[in-house]
């Protein structure tokens, strides 16, 4: 009787153990399905050539290796959707510092003068940064952030207007100050960007502490008729990513996925559904850096057949800066192709780093781990 009672347990035993098999299995599939889904909503994937993407030879791999730099372009297009071409008035390199848990975001000015190659003949051209992706698209824009800059990057985002809004919508809207003047302008965007996106908003009352919505918050960012101009813009595009960025921290994995699916058929990237999931998914748990416009040090004029543009004072020295700030090197010392670039741009343009001017640019990033008065926590 007692070996009947024994086979009766270890029948119901072995039921149970086939029953949790089952149970993961089925969660596992469940997941595969989910990824599967999510890496399916994004649209063909852009790949770049990696035989011309301007990296140097010269780079410290093992300086890198604990960083992953993606290009964010943003395109000034009225046609909503239309992201294969056009100026990039938004050109961002958003580093992942997987060794201190943050994550940088530098705005390249887009009237910075930088070199640019034309694909026939490999040779530099002196132009404004954001007529690369205009001219030759995501590729070209990625290797002129290379070859300026001494940047490793393969990867790359490209949004419109209509992305940004959905993606601040998805959040439910984020915290921005602004003073008056700000106020007239977002109010005049405000306008024009429910008439391209199709999607509703409400005018400002004037300066204070808006909770904004979408087109509020993308009406904020192009804003560039204020006393700092272009640099002004960068600067409000910057605090608008992070303020998108700690929101999603702060909501956790369900808000990620919202905004994956209000942007995910309006964005152009190298990057899959799956990769761009598991990038968010690891970020979330990352700081916020500090975060600054870049050339730090630079002059503005106009030159005949280029017109106004922002010369960096010089080159070589603001990306010994950039590597100070990004990599916490202190030691650099750029590639011998930026150092020719950097020669040219000083003979071209007649500057050195003493001709750079103040224009009271500052760095305006705040890490998530300041507290409310912006005072560093213990």
């Amino acid at each position: 009787m007692s070996g009947n009672m024994s086979r009766v347990k270890k029948r119901r035993r072995n039921k149970l153990i086939f029953f949790i098999l089952e149970i993961v299995i089925f969660i596992v599939l469940l997941g595969a399905l989910f990824i599967w889904h999510k890496a399916g909503q994004l649209g063909g994937l852009d790949k770049l050539n990696p035989e011309n993407l301007g990296r140097s030879d010269e780079l410290d791999e093992d300086l890198l290796e604990d960083y992953v730099s993606i290009a964010i372009f943003g395109l000034d297009n009225r046609t909503m959707g239309n992201l294969s071409s056009g100026n990039s008035d938004v050109i961002m390199v958003a580093t992942i510092d997987n060794k201190n848990s943050q994550i940088k975001l530098t705005s390249v000015y887009r009237d910075t003068l930088l070199a640019q190659q034309k694909e026939e003949d490999g040779e530099y051209r002196y132009r404004k940064a954001n007529a690369a992706f205009s001219e030759g698209g995501a590729q070209e824009a990625v290797r002129m952030l290379n070859k300026n800059m001494d940047l490793d990057i393969t990867d790359y985002v490209t949004v419109d207007f209509k992305a940004l809004v959905d993606a601040v919508d998805a959040v439910g809207g984020i915290e921005m100050e602004i003073n008056d003047a700000e106020a007239g302008l977002i109010n005049k965007y405000i306008d024009e960007l429910q008439q391209w996106t199709g999607t509703s908003s409400s005018h400002l009352d004037g300066a204070g502490t808006y909770e904004m919505d979408g087109v509020q918050a993308t009406a904020y960012c192009r804003i560039r008729k204020t006393a700092l101009g272009d640099f002004g813009r960068a600067q409000r595009q910057r605090k608008v990513l992070a303020a998108l960025f700690k929101k999603v921290k702060s909501s956790g994995l369900s808000t990620l996925n919202k905004v994956f699916d209000a942007v995910s058929d309006e964005i152009a990237s190298t990057l899959s559904g799956t990769e761009i999931i598991g990038l968010g998914a690891k970020c979330i748990t990352y700081d916020v850096g500090k975060t600054a416009g870049f050339p730090y040090d630079l002059y503005t004029h106009e030159y005949s057949g280029i017109g106004s543009v922002d010369v960096p004072c010089t080159l070589e020295s603001n990306v010994k800066e950039f590597y100070s700030l990004i990599y916490n090197e202190d030691d650099y010392e750029p590639s011998s192709d930026v150092s020719q670039i950097s020669q040219y741009i000083q003979s071209y343009t007649g500057t050195d780093e003493t001709s750079a001017a103040d224009y009271n640019i500052e760095d305006d990033g705040v890490s998530d781990a300041e507290d409310e008065d912006g005072e560093e926590d213990e």
